[in-house]
């Protein structure tokens, strides 16, 4: 089981985000894009890249997706008042009427309805909604839960604080506290890979904890760290500020990136948060946006110029049709090229063999079975962090409920939710109660965190009576 299919397993940490500006979402009606002018509306962050699709008349939206899971987000800014709800929509997933969820109180990132439970094949949902006296229904954003084997090659993914990946990147002293986790010691820092053209970092404020202004910093690479500031000042009136956009990468190339963050405050200083990440997949907009726009015009010449400076692979290939004029020598340099390749795998078969019969025993007593249990260690080691670290890690839920002073992006549909639910389909007011912090604290050190002892196999061999057993020794990992 490689490391993105051991992520799966153990968590459905992962969603995918599609915006509302995504062409795949399919609006009737009179629809408007807004960007900004909602930012700062509550305490639940921002909408997600900024950006709002509103209509204030009848009208619906359609999206179809691969998953067992999804949810719509709004800005709720005309809550419920007694029972009567305007603007009002109905959300239904291949037909079928889906619950809606009612707010008594405004604010951003808020899920209208959910779906789980969902069996493998395409899925639409659609959102039909009713708008009258000047108020405005907004779309934000869609998320839904992809299947294993779901391309994703060009999605915005959302990664949980609950995935073991972002839980082992955790170095240094990190405190647990809803809806993530923080840190107030300059020697904790953060790493973790990822595959994609951009991420971006979102946090969390607490008036609870110091607010004084400090700065982090993060590399991309190993590359010169960037500075981003830290001033829980936000959050003096509203108690909690959430998915609080705390840096943004700039743009990308498309491969695994490897990301280090670090604190540059203390005890005093506003503490770095972590909510979730938010990752970009794609190829960099710059090339495909290029190719695309001359695919028409460019001469194999300049065509061969931009790939070339993309990636070797492609200027190879592109060489290799460039010469293709000339089958004549294609096909000698093909001859003389087989001949070589036959007498070198020849020659170094014939050494490996000497080789391996006069070492063939120690091969088999020291050979693959070190690196299997390498392997194993590694993900019984992960399975152990996460089950015994961190308890929310664990929680399976069946399906997806939140309090109405909860952020919805924290709350995202995966199979494992960190998140306090509140039934019903009607939130309650808001409260201090999605605020306080959880009943327990986790630290990592990063000494702890960088030993690991495996565990004995019980395999023994026959010994006679001269002999000594001695414990199992393992190359160190």
């Amino acid at each position: 089981m490689g490391p993105s299919a051991f992520k799966l397993h153990c968590a459905m940490s992962l969603s995918v985000f599609v915006d509302d500006t995504d062409s795949d979402i399919k609006y009737t009606g009179p629809w408007f894009a807004d960007v900004g002018t909602l930012d700062s509306f509550g305490n639940f962050g921002p909408p997600y890249l900024s950006t709002l699709h509103g209509i204030n008349a009848p009208g619906l939206f359609s999206y179809s997706f691969r998953g067992p899971r999804a949810l719509i987000t709004s800005t709720i800014q005309f809550p419920t008042v007694g029972n009567i709800t305007n603007p009002s929509w109905q959300c239904f997933v291949d037909g079928e009427l889906v619950p809606s969820k009612l707010y008594r109180n405004g604010n951003n990132n808020l899920d209208i309805c959910d779906q789980d439970g969902l069996n493998d094949s395409s899925h639409t949902i659609t959102v039909v909604v009713d708008v009258s006296d000047d108020h405005t229904f907004w779309l934000d954003y869609i998320v839904y839960v992809p299947f294993p084997d779901t391309p994703i090659n060009t999605s915005a993914l959302s990664i949980s604080v609950t995935d073991p990946e972002i839980q082992l990147g955790l170095w240094g002293n990190w405190t647990r506290r809803y809806p993530g986790y923080y840190t107030q010691s300059s020697d904790s820092s953060f790493q973790f890979q990822f595959d994609g053209v951009s991420l971006q970092w979102l946090g969390f404020y607490d008036n609870a904890l110091p607010m004084e202004a400090t700065t982090g910093a993060y590399s991309i690479d190993g590359q010169p760290p960037v500075s981003f500031n830290l001033n829980g000042t936000t959050a003096k009136d509203t108690h909690v500020q959430y998915s609080q956009v705390f840096f943004q990468t700039p743009l990308l190339e498309a491969k695994t990136h490897t990301l280090e963050v670090l604190y540059q405050g203390d005890a005093t200083k506003t503490p770095l948060s972590l909510f979730r990440l938010q990752t970009q997949n794609g190829t960099t907009p710059s090339l495909s946006s290029t190719l695309s726009g001359q695919r028409n015009t460019l001469s194999l010449s300049s065509f061969t110029s931009i790939l070339s400076s993309a990636t070797p692979a492609a200027s190879v290939a592109l060489s290799g049709v460039k010469q293709s004029k000339n089958n004549k020598s294609v096909l000698i340099g093909g001859i003389l090229g087989g001949i070589c390749l036959i007498l070198g795998i020849g020659i170094i078969g014939f050494v490996i063999f000497r080789k391996h019969r006069r070492h063939s025993v120690n091969s088999q007593n020291t050979g693959s079975s070190v690196h299997l249990l390498s392997s194993t260690a590694e993900i019984a080691r992960k399975c152990a962090n996460l089950q015994g670290g961190h308890p929310a890690a664990g929680l399976m839920v069946s399906s997806l409920t939140t309090h109405q002073s909860i952020p919805t992006q924290a709350a995202v549909p995966t199979a494992t939710s960190p998140l306090p639910g509140a039934e019903g389909g009607t939130s309650s007011s808001q409260s201090a109660s999605a605020s306080t912090s959880l009943p327990y604290t986790t630290t990592r050190s990063q000494d702890e965190a960088a030993q690991r002892r495996d565990v004995d196999s019980g395999l023994r061999f026959h010994t006679t009576n001269d002999s000594m057993t001695l414990p199992p020794l393992y190359t160190p990992m």
